[in-house]
């Protein structure tokens, strides 16, 4: 029998409070009874690792239901980063990497200071690949030879490893503090006060103002 749409239907009754979802355990759709600290740890493992970033990848990794991964990966990925899981999964990956500040200077210092002379020798032979210094070495991008057998190497840019150093001792910051580009710039133009019939100068002389506007680069 139809319910006529105007009865009053029964509401479903909430669960009591002790059962309901905590801040821990909320937004884990389909990761059973497990407990957030051993949710959280695996989930960053996985969105720092083979994830790459992905939090619903990294909460279907972890076994949540696909259906409602991107939700259940949006609340993990909070709950991990305010308790720094990411920061401190982000250290063991660099450790295990060995990737520290000073090496990471020391290949822009490498791409810096790298010389096309060091590829030939005092006869302007080109030197074996594997016969160059480390130094030399690390800052190539790409070696390869053309159709003669001639050596054709490609460095690094140094302008992006200029950029790099430049931004890690702040020079950017420093030069931002200067007055940004594209701003007007307003001369005012006073024509000489009109003299008196008395011979002393008017106070009142017609203004005129120019502005300069930069060119805003394309």
């Amino acid at each position: 029998m139809a319910t006529h749409p105007t009865s009053r239907q029964k509401l479903p009754k909430l669960a009591p409070a002790s059962h309901r979802a905590s801040s821990q355990t909320r937004g884990t759709d389909g990761l059973g009874k497990r407990k957030a600290t051993e949710i959280l740890p695996l989930f960053a493992q996985h969105y720092m690792g083979d994830c790459r970033h992905n939090s619903t990848a990294a909460a279907i990794a972890i076994g949540a239901n696909p259906r409602s991964a991107h939700s259940t990966g949006y609340h993990l990925l909070k709950k991990a980063r305010e308790i720094g899981l990411l920061a401190e999964e982000a250290r063991k990956v660099a450790e295990k990497l060995e990737l520290t500040t000073e090496g990471a200077l020391r290949q822009v210092a490498r791409i810096l200071h790298a010389d096309p002379a060091r590829l030939f020798d005092e006869h302007g032979n080109a030197i074996p690949i594997h016969l160059l210094d480390e130094n030399t070495r690390a800052a190539i991008a790409s070696f390869e030879y053309d159709e003669y057998g001639r050596p054709k190497v490609k460095f690094w840019s140094k302008v992006e490893a200029a950029n790099i150093a430049m931004k890690h001792f702040g020079l950017f910051e420093r030069d931002n503090r200067q007055p940004a580009q594209n701003l007007a710039i307003q001369i005012n133009l006073v024509e000489a006060p009109a003299p008196k019939p008395n011979g002393h100068a008017n106070g009142h002389g017609n203004g005129v103002h120019v502005n300069l506007i930069e060119a805003k680069p394309r």
